[in-house]
């Protein structure tokens, strides 16, 4: 698969069979966001690998204590999904906004990586709601940054809609200048 079509055909994944993910495709998805750039080479991301069904249900239960509706649907489907990723932000001397960056870019080539394999995934901000308890229960001291839900997938949905290239650019040539 070309890159292209691997960008393409990224979707946010909600719904998983019930099919074991290899563990060498585990480690490609996993090489392929340790080689995303980050800011300063600093590389801010700390995962805790969850493939453990008990491990899963905790969190799920943890985030069911949420009224919202969609955050316990998030939960169904971290139950649901093969593999989950808690990333978790390294202490660094960055900043936040290019921590976050950085945990931006390792997260994407993830996703794509997955994509390639023909594994789905959906980036996971829910996590955020709960990170006092995320970070009890794997007695974790660093901030939690979001989450990564992996299976297979016998849905194909279809790509959601995009705003026009043409509305969210102004082109600066040698003609224009910022005034």
């Amino acid at each position: 698969m070309q890159i292209q079509e691997a960008i393409e055909k990224r979707r946010s994944i909600r719904h998983y069979v019930d099919k074991k993910i290899k563990e060498e495709d585990i480690a490609r998805i996993l090489k392929a966001g340790t080689l995303a750039p980050s800011a300063h080479n600093k590389q801010p991301w700390f995962i805790h690998v969850v493939e453990n069904q008990k491990t899963k249900e905790q969190i799920a239960d943890i985030l069911m204590q949420k009224e919202d509706e969609s955050i316990k649907n998030t939960a169904r489907i971290m139950k649901e999904a093969s593999v989950l990723f808690i990333i978790f932000e390294e202490k660094t001397d960055l900043s936040v906004k290019m921590q976050h960056q950085s945990i931006g870019a390792f997260m994407e080539n993830m996703c794509l990586e997955a994509t390639e394999l023909g594994i789905g995934s959906l980036w996971i901000g829910h996590i955020l709601e709960v990170e006092k308890e995320i970070k009890e229960l794997f007695h974790e001291k660093r901030k939690v940054a979001c989450a990564l839900a992996l299976g297979y997938t016998e849905v194909n949905p279809s790509p959601r809609p995009r705003k026009n290239l043409k509305d969210m650019i102004q082109i600066h040539d040698d003609e224009e200048e910022v005034e």
